[in-house]
């Protein structure tokens, strides 16, 4: 017997519920695969690095572009929004979180095709590329937030590729040199460190010419400071006039950030402040 028109339609509504919610049910469990694929990604590049530098035992949090997340600093954290800004977006990568310990933290981009991978900071935050792939984060009076780490990139392989970052305004942009051999997903690492304390030394605008112009006037200028910290210094010589004049243009001087116990496991943080 022909179904009547009421009862077309509640057969409809049935199918039709039954349909989403076969959707609902099934969403959870691609967000969680999704998730974890992720966090196997990444542990996979750092069995490939060798590296052993996590000593908290912490899930990964995993994010996707567009996610504003906290990134936590040696004091208080900085907001940071992943993909999607600047020059930089990556369609469908996922994003990682994974704090290292007290002062450091990993943020990794899981990319699932040949794309850039991008974090960006906050307004006021002052990011500065280094000579040596570095960048030195800072506020707009100079003070040193924290460092990021030359980059690095692994694809599912075990390959490593090229890789480098440039700055687009406050936007961290991660570059990859992909080939048609590059097994995907690729994950792109910077790891950003926060200094709980450090030396300072500041420079006024005759003496910031002089630490950016050659390796010579650098180390005569650091050669003065009182604080032996800061004296030994002068091994970064090479890099700081690296730096070209325009670092210096618009009335900024140079303030340099030394952490840790120079010259062995110390790094240093050039930073531009107006002065």
């Amino acid at each position: 017997m022909p179904l009547s028109c009421s009862a077309r339609i509640a057969s409809t509504i049935t199918a039709l519920t039954g349909i989403c919610a076969s959707i609902l049910v099934a969403a959870p469990a691609q967000a969680a695969a999704t998730t974890d694929s992720a966090r196997a990604a990444v542990s996979a590049a750092e069995r490939t690095l060798a590296l052993r530098d996590d000593s908290i035992d912490d899930a990964v949090s995993v994010h996707s572009g567009g996610d504003l997340i906290d990134v936590p600093l040696a004091e208080g954290s900085l907001p940071v929004t992943v993909g999607g800004a600047g020059s930089g977006g990556a369609a469908g990568a996922a994003y990682t979180i994974d704090r290292l310990n007290g002062s450091a933290t990993r943020l990794a981009a899981v990319l699932p095709s040949a794309s850039e991978a991008s974090w960006d900071f906050e307004d006021g935050t002052v990011l500065i590329p280094l000579p040596d792939g570095r960048v030195s984060v800072s506020d707009d009076d100079g003070n040193l937030i924290a460092g990021i780490d030359a980059p690095w990139a692994v694809d599912s392989a075990g390959e490593f590729l090229p890789t480098r970052y440039s700055v687009e305004g406050t936007v961290l942009i991660q570059h990859i040199d992909f080939t048609g051999s590059t097994k995907f997903p690729v994950v792109a690492d910077p790891k950003f460190t926060s200094f709980p304390g450090y030396w300072t030394a500041t420079f006024n605008r005759s003496e910031s010419a002089s630490v950016v112009g050659t390796v010579a006037t650098c180390a005569a200028v650091l050669s003065k400071s009182p604080v032996p910290a800061l004296r030994a210094l002068t091994v970064a010589c090479g890099g700081l006039a690296a730096f070209s004049g325009a670092q210096l243009a618009g009335g900024k001087c140079v303030k340099v950030h030394v952490a840790g116990v120079p010259p062995v496991v110390a790094t240093w943080w050039p930073t531009f402040p107006r002065c």
